[in-house]
């Protein structure tokens, strides 16, 4: 699933909004599931949530022993997976929750993450006919940054602009918080172009500008290309028309 968040797809799934309660008890996801393109999606696809701890330690390790662990499991949502039906051009919105346990979790190291896949192969019960279509994921903002239960978007990513361009285009972002980020420009096979930023980037408003060079300083081609931010916070994604 990692690997799907660098490689554009005509699948796009877009977390909106993270809301944390006023007490705690909750956590409030807003997210959009859009098809940019035509794609053949069968069978029909199923979406799916999961709630993952960063960096937790497990309980009872003897001692001399790393007892932290990169990642643990916390909840999935809903349990069997939502089917749904998606064409070119539809764009769902989902409003999902899950419960926040107060003295477990710690929310600067909690991740949603969301991803579609096909449903399970009629053919052969229990095995899955593709893999991950497309996912994505974000950390919940830190509970020193929630005011009044609720969080700011972390990561926004912007239209470029112009869009189609000829000979150069700017592509506007915004960070809360500050990190290592990584802007990329692929081609709309998936293959890399170039990286427009890839670095610590300080929080606020920030452009990029892609003259329509690839990575080697050569001119690409007439075509759409897709360029994505990726950010410990998140990542967003886009697509852009250039025309020489």
């Amino acid at each position: 699933m990692d690997s799907l968040l660098a490689i554009p797809s005509p699948l796009r799934i877009d977390i909106t909004d993270q809301t944390l309660s006023s007490d705690s008890d909750s956590v409030y996801v807003s997210f959009d599931v859009v098809a940019e393109d035509s794609v053949i999606y069968e069978p029909t696809p199923v979406l799916w949530m999961a709630v993952v701890q960063e960096t937790y330690t497990y309980p009872f390790i003897l001692p001399g022993i790393d007892s932290t662990g990169k990642y643990a499991f916390r909840d999935m949502l809903p349990s069997s997976g939502l089917l749904i039906s998606i064409q070119k051009g539809d764009s769902l919105h989902y409003d999902w929750a899950y419960p926040f346990s107060k003295t477990v979790y710690r929310p600067n190291d909690m991740i949603t993450t969301i991803w579609v896949q096909n449903e399970v192969d009629p053919l052969i019960p229990g095995k899955w006919r593709n893999k991950v279509l497309q996912a994505t994921s974000a950390y919940l903002m830190d509970r020193a940054s929630v005011a009044g239960g609720s969080t700011s978007a972390l990561v926004w990513l912007g239209q470029n602009a112009p869009n189609p361009f000829t000979s150069r285009t700017t592509i506007a972002y915004q960070l809360s918080q500050a990190g290592r980020v990584r802007l990329s420009v692929y081609a709309a096979t998936g293959q890399l172009v170039t990286h427009l930023v890839e670095g610590n980037v300080e929080p606020g408003s920030h452009t990029a500008t892609w003259n329509g060079l690839d990575r080697f300083g050569k001119d690409v081609g007439s075509g759409m290309y897709y360029y994505r931010l990726e950010t410990p916070n998140g990542s967003r994604s886009g697509r852009m028309v250039f025309l020489k």
